[in-house]
């Protein structure tokens, strides 16, 4: 099978669709609440400024997790069955974090919901690869943007009626019990290929593959690096735009804030508009030139001669940006192979989340040496690593020595 080739799978069922994009939705709104809930957490919990970093830890821990068995967890109860546990886990995660009576415990409460949340995000994942089109799983990431956007606005507006970031916890959490409810009502719909039960699967046996046996392919190990670097790259620059305008280039609060949110958007955007021809454009040229994109927008912001080509830069990044993480998700079973599919996506979740906590916080330690202006040069190698880790992944996808399947190819 072609990389660029979509997935031959069964018509979308629409209420399943609708489901998933709601669960990333959802999944996108604790992400965006907690750089606007931190304050008022802070003066809950009377801890220093700097203790973000250990929720940001104790959700990465509960990410990896959630990756690393995501996949025999698949095979061993069926997708279904851990799609609707793991709402109901993000459920008693952050219901806890709002009923937390110490700092201790709300620590425990965001890894349980970051274990939920990771295991909705491998299983979406491979569920989507390994049955839909790219074009949807670029709709479906897109769902996470406009998640992660609706967050801080929405909780911005609660706390300025004076109500607490306590019940904002409390509400997405409870929202997710509809969402278990719902996958258990199209139950029917959510077979994952060779799950015990499912298409593939004999005598009832599931089709599960060790996971040692996915880490022995190298070719794992490349798409783990794909991603760690791509994750780190998109999350450095999110991260540090507001940071850049406001203090590096003299931009009022403001305008910096609104262009760091315009940011976002150009990046979802890019998900919605580009992930509309990524099957007919094909995935592979699609990642590629997002990331050539992504690299031209990153040398103008970086240039920046004036500011308005630096914002155009910065724009274009974020755009470029956009469709690379869910259109390598999407041919994740066609390099990897679709028996070790759901192993090697769980895998580069946990990947991901190494990448969103090192790759910034790196960017961090540079601009606190060098200063600021350091971050964009930093994001220009970032893409140059990601487009050399691409290319070699791709080149060896087509040698068909390295896989049991015929040799893929780019058209």
């Amino acid at each position: 099978m072609a990389l660029d080739e979509p997935p031959r799978s069964a018509q979308p069922a629409l209420a399943v669709t609708l489901l998933a994009f709601a669960s990333f939705l959802l999944l996108g709104l604790p992400t965006g609440l907690l750089g606007t809930a931190w304050p008022s957490m802070q003066d809950t919990f009377r801890v220093p400024i700097d203790r973000m970093g250990l929720i940001l830890t104790a959700s990465t821990a509960g990410y990896i997790l959630a990756g690393v068995s995501n996949g025999q967890l698949i095979f061993r109860i069926g997708i279904w069955r851990l799609l609707a546990g793991a709402a109901l886990i993000i459920t008693l995660g952050l219901v806890s974090q709002a009923l937390a009576p110490t700092w201790p415990a709300f620590l425990l409460a965001v890894f349980v919901a970051g274990f939920g949340l990771g295991i909705i995000d491998a299983s979406m994942n491979a569920f989507f690869a390994a049955r839909y089109p790219a074009r949807l799983m670029n709709w479906l990431h897109a769902c996470f943007g406009l998640g992660a956007t609706l967050g801080p606005l929405l909780l911005t507006l609660l706390l300025q009626t004076g109500i607490r970031w306590q019940i904002a916890y409390a509400v997405g959490g409870l929202l997710q019990i509809p969402l278990a409810a719902g996958v258990l009502l199209t139950r029917s719909g959510w077979a994952y290929p060779g799950e015990r039960g499912a298409p593939g699967a004999t005598a009832g046996k599931s089709a599960r593959v060790p996971l040692t046996a996915t880490l022995r392919l190298g070719i794992v190990w490349l798409g783990m690096l794909l991603f760690f670097v791509y994750t780190g790259y998109e999350t450095a620059a999110g991260q540090w735009t507001y940071s850049i305008l406001f203090i590096g280039r003299g931009f009022a609060q403001a305008p910096a804030g609104f262009w760091a949110g315009a940011f976002w958007a150009a990046f979802t955007s890019g998900r919605i508009v580009l992930g509309a021809v990524v099957d007919r454009f094909g995935a592979v040229r699609m990642i590629r030139t997002g990331i050539l994109g992504s690299l031209a927008g990153a040398l103008l912001f970086w240039w920046n001669p004036a500011p308005a080509i630096g914002l155009v830069g910065l724009i274009l990044l974020g755009f470029s940006q956009g469709p690379i993480f869910p259109t390598a998700m999407s041919i994740t079973p066609r390099y990897a192979g679709q028996r070790h599919a759901a192993n090697a996506i769980g895998l580069q979740t946990a990947a991901c989340s190494i990448g969103i906590a090192g790759l910034p916080g790196i960017a961090g330690l540079l601009a606190g040496k060098f200063g600021l202006q350091v971050i964009a040069p930093f994001l220009i190698f970032a893409g140059l690593i990601l487009l050399l880790v691409y290319e070699v992944l791709v080149g060896l996808s087509l040698r068909p020595s390295l896989q049991t399947r015929p040799a893929v190819s780019e058209d």
